[in-house]
């Protein structure tokens, strides 16, 4: 459950924002005073009677400035405006901020243009960063306190000396607040929400005792949104270019029917007027009809007159029109945009799957050059073992269920040392270096074996039978020669040496 002591910070909206106090000449003062009669319909007919209720005073006013700063060093932003001005009905109004002077209470709360005060709605105001005002609508007890209700008439009365005397000051409490410092305009501002940093600033802000400035720039209190307006107050304190406050008494004193005239003329210029932010959306249709027939029943109680239901009607339809016209434009504008919202997400869509696609492909591409790469490199390598081995099936199939799975180059670098050194006896120049040694051991014990027959023999003897003898010789003493690893055998040696001692290689000559 709320209670007050949510709200341990109090702030006083008694005067207007000071960057405006001195920017208006004097004939903008005096329309910002006349421009009060905009609000009288802060209290309509059919909310509170106030010729029946004759012990009441009606008067409304603009309360406070939103976005720009008062000279208490306190502001509020449109955002907490919005949230927060409807708790201002059924709120108490007291004399000189003394809450045990209760002279009335407030009825209504709504804004209104800077300047002109035209009343405006929610919609109108929600995106600006310019100043409006909150304006009140309230009535004072004339039977508590008869001799201020005649203050605060006389200081309504232009014709008064007293006239502007008194003006309004409401309060609110907030539970915490921001800190908004460099301008008195909200806009121009740099705000700052760090906890640590509001709370050293916090000795620098007028509510707590500081000049308000910070380093030669002005520095403010910024309304949390979340706040509750407490109540007003009628004081004599001045407020500059927005004091002062409408009562209704002129128009009590006015005829039945200049009164209504006015009235319905005051309500339709209204309308009509150009806000500060153009309303972008309708009102609600039905309130506004019932409202305007109830006013219609009200005033054809007392005439009846066909002129009257004429004009009424005739305004009531011309209000109609421009209703329904500004629905009609808003359908329009809402179907247009969802069908553009449409669009943009059917492209969107569209460009995500043609991304989509496109990942797709490279991925198979670079899928496929990865394959092709793997594969160049398993022929390369398939290419030098069998450039450096003499290699059978079954060899083959060894190494390429090995060469499949290594991909590093050290790792193929360490594969390749092992293999040479487990098929050292199938090395291609290996092999060759080792007939060449036993060719060479050949013809070495060839030369020898010639040159010992040559010695031993007494007999001459003819080329063949010089080499038939050499390689039954050679044939008896193979077993001695070297084995060279298996590279070599006896038939390998016979062909040798028949090849040796052959017409063609061997010429045997005795001298």
């Amino acid at each position: 459950m709320l209670n007050l002591e949510q709200y341990p910070h109090v702030s006083r909206f008694d005067d207007i924002p000071i960057s405006y106090a001195s920017s208006l000449t004097d004939k903008q003062f005096s329309e910002a005073k006349a421009s009060l009669d905009n609000l009288k319909n802060l209290l309509p007919e059919w909310q509170v009677n106030l010729d029946k209720n004759v012990d009441l005073l009606g008067i409304s006013f603009n309360a406070a400035v939103v976005n720009s700063a008062n000279k208490n060093g306190d502001v509020m932003d449109t955002a907490t405006a919005i949230k927060m001005y409807d708790s201002f009905r059924n709120k108490h109004l007291n004399r000189e901020h003394k809450r045990d002077k209760i002279i009335g209470h407030i009825i209504n709360a709504q804004f209104s243009s800077y300047g002109e005060s035209n009343l405006l709605y929610p919609m109108d105001i929600q995106e600006t960063k310019d100043p409006f005002n909150i304006a009140l609508g309230a009535v004072v007890y004339r039977v508590v306190d008869g001799d201020y209700a005649k203050q605060i008439e006389e200081s309504a009365n232009e014709d008064s000396p007293k006239y502007n005397s008194l003006s309004a000051s409401w309060e609110v409490g907030m539970a915490n607040y921001r800190i908004a410092m460099g301008s008195p305009n909200l806009k121009e501002c740099q705000i700052i929400d760090n906890p640590k940093h509001v709370t050293e600033l916090k000795q620098y802000l007028r509510a707590y005792g500081g000049d308000g400035t910070y380093n030669n720039a002005p520095i403010f209190r910024l309304i949390g949104e979340e706040c509750l307006a407490i109540g007003c107050a009628i004081t004599s304190r001045p407020a500059a270019n927005v004091k002062g406050i409408l009562t209704r008494k002129k128009e009590a004193e006015m005829t039945a029917e200049n009164s209504r005239a006015s009235f319905f003329n005051n309500f339709f210029d209204k309308n009509q007027k150009q806000s500060v932010t153009p309303i972008k959306t309708p009102q609600n249709m039905e309130k506004f009809e019932q409202t305007l027939e109830e006013i219609k029943a009200h005033i054809l109680k007392e005439n009846t007159s066909k002129e009257l239901e004429s004009f009424l009607s005739d305004h009531i339809r011309k209000a109609s029109e421009t209703w329904v016209a500004q629905a009609a434009e808003l359908k329009n504008a809402k179907e247009k945009a969802e069908k553009e919202a449409a669009d943009f997400k059917a492209s969107q869509e569209a460009l995500a799957a043609q991304l989509a696609e496109t990942k797709d492909k490279l991925a198979k591409i670079e899928a496929a050059a990865s394959a092709k790469e793997a594969a160049d490199l398993y022929s390369a390598r398939m290419a030098e073992f069998d450039d450096e081995f003499e290699l059978d099936a079954d060899d083959r199939q060894i190494l390429a269920s090995d060469l499949k799975e290594i991909t590093s180059e050290d790792a193929y670098a360490a594969y390749k040392d092992k293999m040479a050194k487990l098929m050292k006896n199938k090395n291609k120049k290996a092999k060759e270096k080792m007939a060449e040694e036993a060719k060479a051991a050949v013809d070495k014990a060839v030369a020898e074996k010639l040159a010992e027959i040559s010695k031993a023999s007494t007999k001459k003897l003819s080329d063949k039978e010089l080499a038939e003898k050499a390689l039954e010789e050679a044939k008896a003493s193979e077993t001695n020669l070297p084995n060279n690893n298996g590279g070599q055998t006896a038939e390998n040696l016979k062909e040798l040496f028949a090849k040796a001692f052959s017409a063609e290689n061997v010429k045997i000559s005795f001298n």
